[in-house]
């Protein structure tokens, strides 16, 4: 019962954090207006705000035009409550579940903008970093001083990256990494880092076989690799290092 709690709960966050990537990536108030359609701007009623099951019950498609609605909307939705029950599965202490499910979410919320628009908004990063910090301030003073150094080691090493090569790497996605550095250590950041790069050339090798030369140049969302590096390092960043 308690996963089926733990599910539902994802779905309701998931749920937050498209409202977010939506509003985020186009200058929308959080609060303000309430839930549209993006393609009709008819107000969504309670029972087409349910997580999961509404987009399930109405085939993807809005009630009232028909437009089709995004498939990332169920992605996030799932991936938020998959990665609850995953986090209270390897943890089973609250303390950690917590700290595993705000970071974890703050990761999704970036990688999902950041393929949506090919930023990452700072609100995201900033806030992150805010919440990392202020947890070591009340939870665990004595490591303060290490998220710091983790921060500034994410951050800088792709900063260093963009003095050299300036269009090589976006100014977001070192800021993100200075965030996972913040939570997780400068060797996890490092570890993130190597991690974020061998899925993303893994994932584009088969277009990079394909297309030649040309392939190199081709423009790629870092962020989502960038996430998905922290997520890992999060879970098991102490076992992949030893």
């Amino acid at each position: 019962m308690e996963y089926v709690l733990l599910f539902f709960l994802g779905g309701i966050i998931g749920s937050f954090l498209n409202a977010c990537i939506y509003r985020l990536s186009r200058g929308i108030s959080l609060v303000f207006p309430p839930s549209s359609c993006p393609h009709c701007n008819h107000r969504l009623g309670p029972f087409d705000l349910i997580p999961i099951l509404s987009y399930l019950a109405l085939r993807g498609r809005c009630r009232y035009c028909r437009a089709a609605i995004h498939r990332r909307y169920l992605l996030v939705e799932l991936l938020s409550a998959g990665w609850l029950c995953l986090a209270w599965w390897l943890t089973g202490e609250f303390s950690v579940f917590l700290w595993l499910g705000i970071n974890g979410f703050f990761l999704m919320l970036a990688a999902a903008i950041d393929l949506e628009t090919g930023l990452i908004p700072n609100k995201v990063t900033y806030s992150g970093a805010f919440f990392g910090l202020l947890y070591f301030a009340l939870r665990q003073p004595q490591r303060l001083p290490l998220a710091l150094l983790g921060g500034l080691v994410g951050f800088g090493v792709i900063f260093l990256v963009l003095m050299v090569y300036p269009h090589s790497i976006g100014m977001g996605d070192a800021k993100l990494l200075g965030y996972i550095g913040i939570i997780s250590g400068a060797g996890h950041a490092l570890l993130a880092l190597f991690l974020a790069s061998l899925l993303g050339l893994l994932s584009n090798l088969p277009r990079l076989i394909r297309g030649g030369r040309k392939t190199l140049t081709t423009r790629l969302a870092f962020g989502p690799f960038l996430a998905l590096g922290g997520l890992v390092v999060l879970l098991w960043g102490d076992n992949l290092i030893q």
